[in-house]
């Protein structure tokens, strides 16, 4: 019966029976199905030809197949990504670069890739990162200013974030708020300022903190603040020559000796005529040459007007 079977199955054109138990050899199986590898090739093709969908499911396919080598794993999860991207899947797009990261921490995006893929792949990087140590800012104040000028001030940060800035707070008059200047970074990495003077000149202080903010303007650390800020004093001119007295003033001696001298630069001269008129002048200390050829001497004279 079996073998009338096969006769009549051949003669129909058909593959012959088999009977129970009968499998096909395993080399069958391999043809009809493409490995892992070529399913990673097709999901990629999809992809760039805009089929999404059927790229995820060839991609997710490859993925569960233990026979997919190393490389091609990360490039099945990247086009995998790429695809949930451009479906604006986004969680789940993060969800697969965490996973390319996990394996590999140095995997980067190739050059040409959409900006809004790189945007979302750099989020994810950045929030696996080891956090930066927290800035911190060298200073010292000056000891002393000069009142009516300007203060020069500088420091140096440490760990200064991405995009972030050192950032002064000033003021000459406690009743006044804080004004804020941005340090200028130099070429060898230290922060300048120079502040202004104060408007009405009259300062004997000025009070000021510094600050790292990031790029949000959060502050990061800082050197004093608001309520208790760094203080730097302003020198002011010492006394004069004279003690601070003035010309004169209290001591009676500063005004006689400056009238004679300026009496001194003064040359009487007698006049020849009906009458003799000198110079008008009472007590003045006078230079006189006596003969051209006499030491100069000083005399004092109290004159009239004789007519």
């Amino acid at each position: 019966m079996q073998a009338a079977l096969c006769i009549l199955a051949v003669l129909a054109g058909a593959a012959p029976l088999r009977g129970p138990g009968h499998h096909r050899p395993a080399q069958l199986e391999l043809v009809r199905r493409p490995s892992a590898a070529k399913l990673v090739d097709r999901g990629v093709q999809y992809y760039y030809e805009g089929r999404y969908q059927k790229a995820i499911k060839l991609l997710h396919q490859a993925l569960r197949s233990e026979k997919l080598d190393k490389t091609r794993r990360i490039g099945a999860l990247q086009y995998l990504a790429f695809c949930q991207v451009a479906l604006g899947e986004l969680e789940l797009a993060r969800q697969t670069f965490t996973s390319i990261l996990d394996d590999h921490p140095s995997f980067r995006l190739p050059a040409g890739t959409a900006p809004k893929i790189v945007k979302l792949f750099e989020e994810v990087r950045s929030e696996r990162a080891e956090p930066l140590p927290d800035p911190a800012i060298q200073h010292t104040s000056p000891a002393s200013g000069q009142a009516g000028a300007g203060l020069a001030l500088e420091a140096r940060v440490e760990h200064m974030p991405a995009g972030g800035a050192l950032k002064v707070r000033y003021r000459h008059n406690p009743q006044s708020p804080y004004s804020e200047l941005i340090m200028a970074r130099q070429a060898d990495g230290r922060y300048t300022a120079n502040l202004p003077p104060s408007p009405a000149g009259g300062a004997e202080e000025l009070a000021y903190f510094l600050v790292v903010a990031d790029r949000d303007g959060n502050a990061m650390a800082q050197v004093g603040n608001d309520a208790g800020p760094l203080r730097v004093p302003f020198d002011r001119p010492g006394p004069g020559p004279d003690g601070g007295k003035g010309d004169g003033e209290g001591d009676g001696k500063g005004d006689g000796q400056k009238k004679k001298k300026e009496a001194s630069t003064w040359w009487i001269w007698a006049l020849v005529g009906g009458a003799a008129a000198v110079a008008v002048g009472v007590g003045l200390g006078v230079g006189l040459t006596m003969g051209g050829s006499e030491p100069t001497g000083k005399v004092v004279f109290d004159f009239v007007v004789v007519e």
